[in-house]
């Protein structure tokens, strides 16, 4: 058996390159990092919309293990975007969607009946924002959190 001796140039120049061992893991890993592709059940990948979701509040119906509704407040980033119609899906394995209503009419304010979704078969709130005609529609996803 032969003995291999390290001498101290060979450790300098293995010190040398431990920085740039490194910093090519750290760049594989933000790379892998900036290519997410999520399932969205056969549904196109989202861009990102022109609309901001908030204030968003349940309601659960009279049975606690079903919802009733959900209420949120939807803002267009943009005063050239226009809303027509807002949809909810809160199921991503239904194609069931629930139309909403402008409540007030003319507010960001938009309410949604359910007519009692299975609280433990909600995974998502994806709204549906509908433009008029001459405007693109624009899905926007947002996660459940269960608590």
């Amino acid at each position: 058996m032969r003995s291999v001796a390290v001498t101290l140039s060979d450790r300098r120049a293995l010190m040398a390159l431990a920085p740039l061992v490194l910093l090519a893991a750290v760049a594989g890993a933000l790379l892998a990092l900036s290519d997410v592709r999520a399932a969205y059940f056969g549904e196109p990948a989202p861009t990102v919309s022109g609309y901001a979701v908030a204030e968003i509040r349940y309601t659960l119906a009279a049975d606690p293990s079903q919802i009733a509704s959900v209420a949120f407040r939807i803002t267009p980033y943009s005063a050239q975007e226009r809303i027509d119609s807002v949809q909810v899906r809160l199921v991503s394995s239904s194609a069931a969607t629930a139309r909403c209503t402008n409540a007030p009419a003319g507010t960001p304010r938009w309410e949604c009946p359910l007519g009692g979704v299975a609280l433990a078969a909600a995974d998502q709130l994806k709204v549906i924002v509908v433009a008029p005609p001459d405007y693109p529609n624009n899905p926007v996803w947002l996660p459940i959190v269960r608590r």
